[in-house]
């Protein structure tokens, strides 16, 4: 079951972020939450000091969108 409180506190963090670390951390924690991502996406964002990729993080924003109905101003 899906923590929507834990996932709007998160996305609370990602709209205060300001800095693309802190919006990647954010994201990422999403993304584990919600099982967005494959163990070999993991290893390779660990590698990456936690930087998601572009498609990565069009994918995690598109899910909240959609999913929680929230507006995260994606481009």
């Amino acid at each position: 079951m899906i923590d929507r409180d834990a996932i709007r506190e998160q996305v609370i963090f990602y709209r205060k972020a300001t800095s693309q670390q802190e919006r990647n951390d954010c994201l990422y924690q999403i993304a584990i939450s919600l099982n967005l991502l494959r163990a070999i996406e993991v290893e390779q964002i660990t590698r990456r000091n936690g930087a998601l990729s572009e498609e990565q993080r069009q994918r995690v924003l598109g899910f909240i969108e959609v999913y929680f109905g929230l507006d995260l101003g994606r481009s």
